[in-house]
């Protein structure tokens, strides 16, 4: 199943959004819980990760 959502970048974010990233923010690499299923990546595994879709493409979508 495939899940589209558009996002309006220039929509202000809620005070829960805010909250949420706070939050996000303040986390440490130590909070976050690895196990067989989702094993941490390596340095080169996250060195491989590459855009699929160009960020102005899809700034375009966005403000369409």
């Amino acid at each position: 199943m495939i899940v589209k959502k558009f996002i309006n970048f220039d929509t202000p974010l809620t005070q829960e959004q805010i909250a949420e990233l706070k939050a996000l923010e303040e986390m440490s690499d130590d909070d976050i819980i690895y196990d067989d299923e989702f094993p941490e990546l390596t340095d080169k595994e996250l060195s491989e990760f590459r855009r699929v879709t160009p960020l102005s493409e899809i700034r375009q979508v966005a403000n369409a």
